[in-house]
C-alpha cells in the first residue's frame, strides 16, 4: 500500500545564488571605476554572502 506524499511546506525557500553573482559583479564594476579592482571583488562578495546569510535567516524563521 503507497503511503501518502508529506504536506508540502508552507514556504518554499529563496535562493540567492544570482543576487550573490549580482553583487559580486557590482563590486568588481565600481572597484575598477575606482581603480581597486581586488578590493572591489571582496566588497561585493562580503555582501552577497551576508545578503545570502540574511537570506537564510528569514526562511529559517
Amino acid at each position: 500500500m503507497p503511503t501518502p506524499d508529506p504536506a508540502p511546506s508552507p514556504k518554499s525557500p529563496t535562493g540567492g545564488g544570482a543576487l550573490f553573482v549580482l553583487a559580486l559583479f557590482a563590486g568588481i564594476v565600481i572597484g575598477f571605476l575606482l581603480g581597486q579592482t581586488t578590493i572591489g571583488f571582496l566588497a561585493g562578495a562580503a555582501i552577497g554572502i551576508a545578503i545570502n546569510l540574511w537570506l537564510l535567516w528569514r526562511d529559517r524563521q
